[in-house]
């Protein structure tokens, strides 16, 4: 059902996404399939991934004026790839 995630996701680890674009689409793509529904047809393995995916993409701050809980450029890639 994800797959448009995980495209995503697979677009955003080959560098052909900034980490900005990668992070406003998957919220964006995220939250579509939690609100249709179609993250629950997922299996719970890879439905648990996307939610992590998504809690990173949700903490990710580009701007100086992060908190203490954001990531910037470099830790949010840092945190997605080994996640």
């Amino acid at each position: 059902m994800s797959g448009t995630l995980l495209s995503l996701a697979q677009q955003y680890l080959e560098g052909r996404l900034r980490p900005v674009d990668f992070a406003s689409k998957f919220i964006e793509g995220w939250r579509f399939e939690r609100d249709s529904d179609l993250l629950v047809k997922d299996d719970p393995v890879l439905s648990e991934l996307l939610s992590d995916v998504f809690s990173l993409a949700d903490n990710f701050n580009p701007d100086e004026d992060r908190e203490d809980y954001e990531f910037n450029e470099l830790q949010f890639f840092s945190w997605y790839a080994i996640a």
